[in-house]
């Protein structure tokens, strides 16, 4: 395995693409950059349909550009010659910077991989996409790990996670490829497992949802502050496995403003 460059640890682009980068290398190749590669029946063939997209757009653009300077600075052609043709440059140059920031916003949408692969009889796609984290300037990593399944179930799942920064680079400024490897082998279990172990329903980045979906049906219509966080306890431990927890906000002392500030006499 090559020796890991030092990275600046203030730099939150810089840590997030050194992970960027890695994580396609540990899905669909075997690098010596890699801690662990996958065995080759659980590596993923990439797919760059919209990397391609990407790459025709902002090429389209630069060849217009090309041509019109071949023209004025080439051919020496005057200007009131070629001004029509240099309008429709201009527009067209424009118009393709403009189509792919469109797609990078909302179709790539911070895609970093996109691969597939056979799983038994079914075949699996899996899409990961690099996002700020939900606090700006909040020292995490954060995935949105997409996958669907062709099988007669037809399974789909999202999932967004997090882990902090500190997790995958030491204090030396050195990027630790065997954390980060083994924490992408946990958040995706179908990266070394099958169909059959993604199961994200109870991911710590659905569980929230899932707790508000499931109680939804089962408290009342007017249902006092206290008696929808106790519902929302009780789910919560029923799907941690956790022996209690506390509900944030779910008791009238903590939700009314007047009691946040300065205690009364008496409670000091």
């Amino acid at each position: 395995m090559a020796t890991a460059p030092k990275i600046h640890l203030y730099s939150l682009s810089e840590l997030k693409t050194t992970l960027d980068d890695h994580l396609p290398l540990l899905l669909s190749s075997s690098s010596q950059s890699l801690s662990q590669p996958l065995p080759k029946a659980k590596r993923f063939t990439p797919i760059h349909s919209t990397t391609y997209v990407r790459l025709a757009l902002g090429y389209s653009a630069v060849a217009i550009a090309l041509y019109i300077f071949y023209l004025d600075y080439v051919q020496k052609i005057k200007f009131t010659d070629i001004k029509t043709t240099t309008t429709l440059a201009v527009l067209a140059y424009f118009s393709l910077n403009g189509l792919l920031t469109l797609w990078m916003w909302f179709v790539e949408r911070g895609e970093i991989f996109k691969g597939q692969r056979r799983d038994g009889d079914a075949t699996v796609d899996v899409k990961i996409r690099s996002l700020p984290p939900h606090r700006k300037y909040d020292a995490l990593y954060r995935l949105v790990i997409s996958w669907s399944s062709n099988n007669q179930t037809g399974n789909s799942a999202d999932r967004d996670v997090t882990a902090p920064f500190s997790k995958f680079f030491n204090t030396d400024s050195k990027f630790i490829p065997a954390a980060f490897e083994a924490w992408v082998k946990e958040v995706l279990p179908l990266a070394t497992g099958t169909v059959a172990d993604m199961q994200f329903s109870s991911s710590p980045g659905t569980l929230k949802k899932d707790i508000a979906v499931g109680e939804a049906a089962r408290i009342p219509k007017g249902s006092s502050l206290e008696e929808v966080g106790e519902a929302l306890r009780r789910e919560t431990v029923a799907k941690t496995g956790a022996d209690d927890v506390i509900v944030l906000g779910s008791g009238e002392e903590e939700m009314t403003p007047r009691k946040r500030g300065r205690p009364r006499k008496g409670q000091q």
